[in-house]
């Protein structure tokens, strides 16, 4: 579990800061060769995360001359690498509107992941005006529910309260790279059987899980990039 500190992320030194981007950098294992970033419509407010290209709006970019174009279909495609002097301004938090905020691509080329997100956010439509934010504070039980539910099964889990302040993300970390499929296999197993145990008939506020698929489509950086989290937590 992850709590803010008692003063602000922009009063951290750079001591801390780089300390924090080693620990950061080392557990949220991903893809290093590609990552996204999120980025906000100024016409309406609207964030997504984008993955980070060499040649992105350059001249030699399709959606610079109007062309909408896959970026893994591109020809000029050069995804940026993530390393550590990537994730220092993800700590910090200094952009208003949150374009320093990094998201990372959980599914390894070789099939494999270091962990896996549940995603307890509203993901229905227009949501993402609100930074995807659940209504009302049921979802707050469930997540509390999830976490019982790896407690009592022996796992340590890492809860990181959303951007939007009302959902959150529920991680639990391999000790190394497992099958994706058999990863996921095993998350839909609590989520079923875990139930149970807590005597929840279902979880109704759960909305996906991360990797969010079993192998990586050929070119594709796949579709379960997440949200690094930053010092924020339940």
């Amino acid at each position: 579990m992850i709590r803010s500190g008692s003063g602000s992320a922009d009063h951290l030194s750079e001591a801390d800061t780089d300390e924090m981007a080693n620990l950061f950098y080392a557990r949220f294992w991903g893809r290093q060769d590609v990552y996204a970033k999120r980025s906000e419509k100024k016409s309406t407010g609207e964030a997504g995360y984008y993955t980070q290209c060499w040649n992105f709006w350059q001249e030699i970019c399709p959606k610079a001359h109007g062309r909408k174009m896959n970026c893994k279909d591109c020809p000029h495609q050069a995804y940026k690498q993530l390393t550590k002097a990537d994730i220092p301004a993800h700590l910090q938090r200094k952009s208003h509107n949150g374009s320093d905020v990094i998201g990372v691509y959980p599914l390894l080329k070789n099939g494999t992941c270091r962990f896996l997100v549940f995603d307890f956010d509203n993901h229905e439509s227009g949501a993402v005006k609100n930074d995807f934010a659940n209504t009302g504070d049921a979802w707050i039980e469930e997540v509390e529910a999830m976490r019982t539910i790896c407690c009592l099964n022996g796992i340590g889990p890492l809860v990181e309260r959303s951007r939007s302040g009302r959902g959150a993300h529920i991680w639990i970390f391999f000790d190394k790279p497992v099958s994706a499929a058999l990863a996921r296999r095993f998350g839909f197993a609590l989520l079923d059987k875990g139930a149970e145990q807590v005597n929840l008939k279902s979880f109704q506020y759960y909305d996906r899980m991360l990797p969010a698929q079993d192998t990586l489509p050929e070119g594709n950086a796949g579709a379960g990039r997440y949200r690094k989290p930053d010092r924020r937590g339940l």
